[in-house]
């Protein structure tokens, strides 16, 4: 295998079916590394979904074009829930490729696994998160003449006191 140049392209940036094929990929990683974790057996996973054992192992050598409504269904015989996540992490070339699906778990976890924005932790909210945030809920705010100020008043009222000191560590940092 050649070794990218810095500003060569991912491999999945060539064709949507190789970006498709790094999702299912992914996909798959993510359920075989749940069956370690559940202690779910592939014998009984494929059982569950009808298939033999066979296929399911066929599928997990060659993902291919798994569909959405297979992932959601492969997933709930997992007893798990599936989810897409859009992103912006800055790469628009697409040099680095997509992230995995468990950095995404993993970050949800970190922040206490939230139902919703209101749900993460406290103690998890970094400056760096916190300045993401801000990001995010600048669509939901009124364009502020202070621009440090831009989504102070949606975090605050999610995260109280604590969104000020984290605000002022954030700053410090930049």
């Amino acid at each position: 295998m050649t070794k990218r140049k810095n500003n060569d392209v991912s491999w999945t940036e060539s064709s949507i079916k190789n970006f498709r094929y790094y999702v299912a990929s992914d996909f798959i990683d993510q359920l075989q590394s749940s069956f370690e974790q559940l202690d779910i057996k592939q014998r009984n996973f494929a059982e569950k979904l009808g298939l033999t054992e066979g296929r399911v192992s066929q599928v997990f050598n060659d993902p291919g074009n798994l569909t959405l409504d297979t992932m959601i269904k492969w997933g709930r015989a997992a007893g798990l829930k599936t989810g897409i996540v859009l992103y912006n992490d800055s790469d628009t070339k697409n040099i680095r490729g997509p992230l995995t699906g468990s950095i995404f778990v993993e970050c949800w976890k970190a922040a206490g696994s939230p139902l919703d924005l209101s749900n993460i932790q406290p103690h998890t909210f970094t400056p760096q998160i916190y300045e993401g945030a801000i990001q995010d809920v600048k669509k939901y705010e009124p364009k502020s003449q202070d621009k440090t100020g831009e989504g102070l008043s949606v975090l605050s009222k999610r995260f109280g006191d604590q969104s000020a000191s984290i605000r002022q560590e954030s700053q410090k940092e930049i």
